[in-house]
């Protein structure tokens, strides 16, 4: 009894925290933005030297930080380029 009563407790605490939480995270889309665009521009940079891994990397990278359909469309495009190129060079 008392080890579900501190269970329920410790549930319902941490879906009230939830909400402030998950506003605290997507608070900082200016700073994912501009990590976004620095991945991205990174990536062409590396590409234009034909440092594919790097450029792969960099692209995977924007991916999983980029919160804008343009921008998230952008790294795809980008990323099956670069494995394209690296499964033909292969």
């Amino acid at each position: 009894m008392k080890t579900t009563l501190v269970c329920t407790l410790a549930a319902a605490l941490l879906l009230a925290a939830a909400p402030a939480f998950c506003a605290t995270v997507s608070g900082g889309s200016d700073n994912s933005k501009s990590l976004c665009r620095r991945y991205l521009a990174e990536g062409e940079k590396f590409r234009t030297q034909n440092r594919y891994e790097l450029a792969r990397q960099s692209y995977a990278q924007a991916l999983s930080v980029c919160n804008d359909g343009r921008d998230i469309a952008t790294a795809k495009q980008g990323l099956n380029t670069i494995e394209l190129l690296l499964r033909t060079m292969r």
